[in-house]
């Protein structure tokens, strides 16, 4: 049985992806990143979101959620 996982928006950077999942607590394990052209992609696995509130300053997003 493998996880889900849901969208967490695009992003110019890995790094950038990376830095909005720790500014939300969510640990590095719960999250992936795929590039697509020049931005990259987050993936946050649903158990890991539970019902918190996901804070979004904008750095570095493309498009995407936030609260």
């Amino acid at each position: 049985m493998g996880w889900e996982f849901s969208s967490g928006g695009s992003f110019g950077s890995e790094r950038d992806a990376h830095d909005y999942a720790e500014r939300n607590g969510i640990d590095r394990r719960d999250v992936r990143t795929r590039r697509k052209g020049d931005r990259v992609e987050l993936e946050i696995r649903d158990s890991a979101i539970d019902d918190r509130r996901l804070q979004d300053r904008g750095e570095g997003r493309k498009d995407g959620w936030g609260a």
